[in-house]
């Protein structure tokens, strides 16, 4: 039975993605619990670098700016020579449903569009910075398990809050902004609504950001464990009943057998 050209096409990006997601998985497992330090007071000029530092990762040099700016520019001359020659032709024939054709954005509402797509861009950047910002390797020294876990959970939590909202903002107001420009404030909600959406896709890719994953990495293997029958799903929870039990205790970050015996005991099963 010969298999369609777009199921073959679907089953091997499915493929592609469960290899890669079980590469992120493996990559996560090395990494240390981090937690979250927002606080940018103080460290501005830092953060600015950080900002530009950024961009640089993302291509947005000097380069970029001159081309974009240059882009801009022809733009604007393009859209005064169409406005100047709509403005001199009052007498303009209608075309063939009766409607007169003219040029839909004049010279200061491109200005507006082009303000608002470089101050979302600007967020968008500023959001990134905030994340890598924020990361702080977690001292595993005098911090328990359960605290080691909830800083990195929270982390995480920072990571999506910070990079889905932004998204969304941004991607919403660009929207709304150029559909009122082209279309009128009627469809300018709707188109931003719509667009809104894709903070999820931002949410998404802030997942997968950043060098902290302990939380994320704990969720996964445990999962897969407990769907063998290897451990229950509450793992942490079950390792601090049995600690408060007296079966366990608490070193550092680490969870160790109080009695010697008992880990022979379950060593030895099979």
């Amino acid at each position: 039975m010969k298999m369609k050209p777009k199921a073959a096409f679907v089953i091997g990006c499915s493929i592609m993605v469960g290899i890669g997601l079980w590469l992120t998985l493996l990559q996560w497992a090395n990494e240390l619990p981090g937690y979250a330090d927002l606080r940018v007071r103080g460290h501005y000029r830092e953060f600015f670098l950080e900002m530009i530092q950024t961009a640089q990762n993302l291509g947005l040099n000097e380069s970029f700016v001159a081309r974009a700016a240059g882009l801009a520019l022809a733009i604007a001359a393009a859209t005064t020579a169409a406005t100047s020659l709509d403005t001199s032709l009052p007498d303009q024939p209608p075309q063939g449903d009766g409607r007169v054709v003219a040029f839909p954005l004049d010279v200061s509402a491109l200005a507006v569009v082009l303000a608002v797509v470089a101050a979302g861009l600007v967020a968008l950047i500023a959001a990134l910075t905030l994340i890598r910002w924020s990361e702080i390797p977690m001292s595993q020294g005098a911090n328990s398990p359960q605290r080691l876990w909830r800083a990195d959970r929270a982390l995480t939590g920072v990571r999506v809050a910070v990079l889905g909202l932004t998204s969304a903002f941004v991607a919403s107001g660009v929207t709304s902004v150029v559909a009122g420009m082209l279309t009128g404030p009627g469809t300018a909600l709707k188109f931003g609504g719509a667009a809104a959406s894709l903070g999820v896709v931002g949410a998404l890719f802030a997942v997968f950001m950043g060098d902290h994953h302990a939380w994320l990495a704990h969720h996964a293997a445990t999962a897969l464990l407990a769907a063998r029958g290897r451990l229950p799903y509450h793992l942490l929870a079950f390792l601090d009943d049995a600690h408060r039990l007296g079966l366990l205790r608490v070193v550092g970050p680490v969870y160790q057998f109080r009695h010697g015996e008992l880990q022979d005991h379950l060593t030895s099963q099979p």
